[in-house]
């Protein structure tokens, strides 16, 4: 009797999976099916979401836009159709008992829509209409189709106003620099924090070596790091919604000022009743775009003679000879990436899944450069009742890097042609083949072998529950699990290749796991009040609990005696170190937030943070929000106005966030120490490292922001524009301390303040629209501001790069770490001298003042699409060390031609040589004025052409559906002559934290390569 009663339980239990007919025939529900269209050119509307308000009813649409969804109470029902591009749809309807009723949707196109939900940031009421602050969506399941992108980062470059993705350089998976608003701390990270569908997870950058950047000889990576960000498949994301101010006040709170990221991925397809298969493949070609400089050298009269310099022999005194190592021997040459991606999805009326798996080798235009991803995810939804909903994902993914020795490294290529090359140890052989030139061979420096590899666990759950109609609950739980396992292995060898602790042999192993853990709650009640039920209110509140493990374990050996045993612990010498951090954060919130029929919302919120990294003696971090949003077109009196202008809203917002200490920043520290014994031994010991300070608390920011968004034209054209005002106090600042207190390590302590205003604008326009031929465009574009307020009782000291005469400065009342030079305002051809200013003085912002990104769309006939997307950034400096290098070492061409031949004219010799005086004349030594550059451009990023396979040729593919996508990425840069080089978007130093963070140096850094594509798409 038991078997039987636990075995009809589990029958009963499965009939929800089992069963979309016996769902449908429950007693006292109905059934809804229809189709979505696009409500201009009648074609049907894919992954439009269908929903039953107060239920956790769903369904998306499929290919043929039809969708159908059962259980649904009976009685009196609103039905709700929502797309990313398209105004919402509603409808409502009577369900009734057994019954299907049909709806469809014709959905227009919209360039301000209102009625599209946003998940991140918002609680309670989540359409845009009801929020104050501007949270932005990017279609990435779009972009991934008809864009030349391949990773997360590029899906996002160019995208969303006010997000600045700077690209780190040309090699193979490095990181690039992620900026929202503008910079605001000094001393910790300013890249935003990045959610996978609710769930904390590392999006920070990975080193190969873990003891000391400058350690025995080395300089990590020269200025290449790894994201994290790219450890994920872009083809797994659906949208990606991107926080910048005072919305992220309530639901992130204290690790939030430098904006949130949250990547929403593909689900399964309530209401499928089917199978869905996707599979894309891919092939790169990665062309260098540049060619590396060849070396000159003018001939003295010992390097002509007998046993002169080869390239001399010949030649008379003062002849010019030139070389270029690294093209002759093939070093820049093209890659390649291949990639095959599948994806199901599918479902019935109760539950839906979403499975994928992607493979992708990346080889970069340099020896010993490659990227090897693969990655899995699988995705269940399942809708119990109409009131309960289970989401569960797990990720899965391998990440491979090799990555050569690059920018400013000793044994990275650019450097060694451009400072550490000698064109007159080039050698001839009898044939008239050239050798040599470089201080380490290229077979050296290919032998260098820099390796990372990640392997990394998404597990997540998210719950649904709405036991009341005006009651729902949302909890998830989920974790970012990942290890990083790092080698940096210079073989032993024979002929003289490396030098210091290199030369014999060496080896470096890190481990380092990293483990986020997320638990969060949200929880919300619904009201109307008011005879016409026009007032409405949201009462949200919830709770977030974030628990953060870092770990790292390095060695290092030093000696081998063979290379085939390259362990740590084989090495004649060997050390390690290791490194533990724990970080736990836990926020309590609330939030009201009124409306009044759809014109006027109203919000007040606040959060309360805990973090085990502030100071025992702070306590708690009280962060309020505010924000109205007055939809204007909704009043009655509109109407007359509706022809020109069809949407008009007004809204502001106010915020505070932060930015959380580092893990036992607070803490009284020590540091090991060997100590004499009595007898002349030794023993472990400890000194005082850093005093700690109890009182640390967060970094402060506080935001308002206010603007509008309006439609045109009935929604054919749209705006929107924003005005931010973001002031960051309490700064984390290190207090540098008396050596006689006997502490090696300065505290931080809470001082100084920084501003960052500026405008943010998005157009978006349909100009035309016919049934063969569909154009859609869009404009965003940022100023940015920033404003260094006060530093408290803290000096930063000046940094100088390379001279004295140029540094980066902390100065109240300019931007955070400005450059600063000596400025050349004159030159004497007749006294062969230049007169520059007396002292260094400002000299500009590291970072662009303003930015510019223009998409446009074009569809012909329904089946090609024609894309591009061009990028502007205007204001910012870099200093140009390559050819600061070049011209120091008497290698470049300006050193060496006649001004006819492509030489330094007389002026231009002594703008970069001097002598230099100021006007009292007093002497200067080596000034960088004309090395400090504009990285002001224009770039061609991306253009494609997606054609849509006729049936007929899809069927021979055996597939329902086929599409191929020609592209390139990069095509072409327009740069102002005043910047000597191929490409100034450079970002050579990807330091996140600390007052080197900001620096932007081209120095031997390999510019962005240009990337060829084909895509192959065919559905099942």
């Amino acid at each position: 009797m038991k078997r039987r009663a636990i075995l009809a339980a589990l029958l009963f239990a499965g009939s929800g999976l089992a069963g979309p007919t016996l769902d449908a025939q429950q007693p006292g529900t109905g059934t809804i099916a229809g189709k979505a269209t696009d409500a201009q050119s009648g074609s049907p509307l894919e992954a439009v979401t269908i929903a039953v308000q107060g239920t956790q009813l769903a369904a998306i649409t499929g290919p043929d836009g039809t969708f159908r969804i059962g259980r649904v109470p009976n009685g009196t029902r609103v039905i709700t159709a929502r797309r990313i591009g398209y105004a919402a749809g509603t409808r409502t309807i009577t369900a009734s008992d057994g019954q299907t009723t049909t709806v469809d949707f014709a959905l227009q196109t919209s360039a301000v829509n209102l009625q599209e939900v946003v998940v991140t940031g918002t609680a309670g009421n989540q359409t845009r209409a009801a929020q104050g602050a501007v949270v932005a969506t990017i279609n990435a399941s779009e972009v991934t189709t008809i864009a030349p992108v391949s990773s997360v980062t590029q899906v996002l470059e160019g995208r969303v106003a006010g997000v600045n993705v700077t690209t780190g350089s040309g090699t193979t998976g490095t990181a690039p620099r992620i900026n929202i608003r503008g910079a605001a701390s000094i001393s910790l990270s300013n890249e935003p924090l990045v959610f996978i569908d609710g769930i904390r997870t590392f999006s920070g950058q990975r080193n190969d070596v873990a003891i000391g950047g400058g350690a025995h000889g080395l300089e990590r990576l020269g200025g290449q790091s790894i994201t994290a960000l790219n450890d994920l498949n872009p083809d797994d994301i659906e949208s990606i919604e991107v926080v910048k101010g005072p919305a992220a006040a309530t639901l992130y709170g204290a690790d939030a000022s430098a904006g949130v990221i949250q990547i929403i991925t593909k689900k399964g397809r309530l209401g499928a009743r089917g199978f869905r298969q996707n599979i894309t493949t891919e092939w790169n070609q990665i062309q260098p775009n540049f060619t590396p400089l060849p070396l000159y050298g003018t001939c003295g009269a010992g390097d002509v003679g007998a046993g002169g310099a080869a390239l001399c022999q010949g030649k008379t005194a003062g002849a010019v000879i030139s070389d270029n190592p690294l093209q002759r021997e093939g070093v820049y040459r093209n890659g390649s990436l291949g990639s095959l991606d599948y994806s199901g999805q599918g479902g019935g009326e109760s539950f839906g899944y979403f499975v994928s798996a992607d493979a992708s080798n990346e080889y970069g235009t340099a020896p010993s450069n490659y990227y090897l991803r693969r990655t899995g995810r699988l995705h269940f939804n399942w809708v119990t009742t109409s009131s309960l909903g289970i989401d569960a994902t797990i990720g899965v993914s391998r990440n491979d890097y090799r990555m050569p020795q690059g920018d400013d490294a000793n044994y990275g290529y650019l450097t060694q042609q451009y400072a550490l090359s000698d064109i007159f140890g080039v050698s001839v052989g009898p044939n008239g083949a050239r050798s040599g030139g470089l201080s380490t061979p290229v077979a050296g420096l290919a032998a260098i072998q820099n390796e990372i590899t990640t392997v990394r666990f998404l597990p997540s759950a998210q719950i649904h529950y709405s036991p009341l109609t005006w009651w729902t609950n949302r909890f998830t739980v989920g974790g970012d699990i990942s290890a990083t396992h790092g080698t940096t292995f210079f073989p032993k060898n024979s002929a003289n290749w490396y030098q210091g602790d290199q030369a014999n042999g060496y080896v470096e192993d890190v481990q380092h796991p990293i483990h986020i853990y997320t638990v969060d709650y949200l929880g919300n009640m619904h009201a109307t009040l008011g005879g016409t039920r026009q007032i409405a209110s949201d009462f949200s509140f919830g709770s977030q609990y974030i628990n953060t493990v870092d770990n790292v374990l390095a060695g290092i050996g030093i000696g081998l005696a063979t290379n085939s045993s390259n362990l740590v612990s084989s090495a004649a010498a060997n050390e390690a170190t290791q490194s533990y951090s724990q970080s736990k954060s836990l926020g309590l919130l609330a939030q009201e937030q009124v409306s009044f029929g759809q014109t006027l919302f109203l919000q007040a919120g606040a959060r309360v943070d805990r973090n085990s990294a502030f100071g025992k003696a702070f306590g708690s971090l009280v962060l309020p929000k505010f924000s109205a949003s007055y939809v204007l077109s909704q009043e009655s009196f509109w109407s007359r106005y509706a022809n020109l202008i069809s949407t008009l809203r007004l809204r502001a917002a106010y915020g505070a966030t932060g930015r959380s200490p580092s893990p036992g920043a607070s803490l009284r520290t020590y540091r090991p120490f060997t100590v004499v014994t009595a007898n002349g031994g030794t023993a472990p010991g400890v000194v005082q490292a850093s005093p700690g300070n109890p009182d640390l608390k967060p970094e402060r920011g506080t935001e308002f922001e206010t603007g509008f968004d309006a439609g045109f034209f009935h929604e054919r054209a749209g705006i929107e524009l924003t005005f931010y005002d973001k002031h960051t106090s309490d700064l984390l600042l290190t207090n540098p301390l008396a050596p006689s207190l006997a502490f090696t390590t300065n505290p931080f302590i809470n001082a100084g303040k920084v501003d960052n205003r500026g405008i943010e604008f998005t157009l978006r326009a349909n100009p035309l629209d016919r049934r063969n031929f569909r154009w859609d465009a869009s404009l965003n574009g940022s100023t940015l501001k920033n404003r260094l307020v006060s530093l408290g009782k803290i000096a930063i000291p000046n940094q100088s790069e390379i001279s004295p005469d140029l540094t980066y400065r902390y100065v109240v009342g300019k931007p955070l770490s400005a450059w600063y030079t000596s400025k050349i305002t004159a030159i004497d051809t007749v006294a062969g001298r230049a007169t520059v200013t007396g002292t260094p003085v400002y000299a500009g912002p590291q970072w662009p003042t303003f930015t510019a990104n223009l998409t446009n769309t074009v569809t012909l006939f329904k089946n090609v699409q024609l894309y591009a997307l061009v990028t502007h950034q205007q204001g910012g400096k870099i200093l140009n060390v390559t050819p600061l290098y070049r011209d120091l070492t008497g290698t470049s061409a300006g050193a060496n031609l006649t001004a006819d031949q492509g030489g330094y004219s007389k002026s231009e010799l002594i703008a970069h040589y001097g002598p230099f005086f100021t006007p009292t004349g007093t002497p200067v030594g080596l000034v960088l004025d004309r090395y400090l550059q504009p990285t002001d451009f224009v770039r061609l990023a991306e253009l494609s052409a997606t054609l849509t396979l006729p049936n007929e040729y899809a069927q021979r593919l055996r597939a329902a559906g086929a599409s191929v996508v020609l592209g390139v990425r990069n095509l072409h840069v327009w740069k102002k002559k005043a910047f000597d080089g191929p490409d100034p978007e450079f970002q050579a130093n990807t330091t996140l934290t600390g007052t080197a963070q900001y620096v932007s140096i081209e120095e031997f850094t390999v510019p962005q390569p240009r990337r060829w594509l084909v895509r192959l798409n065919l559905q099942f």
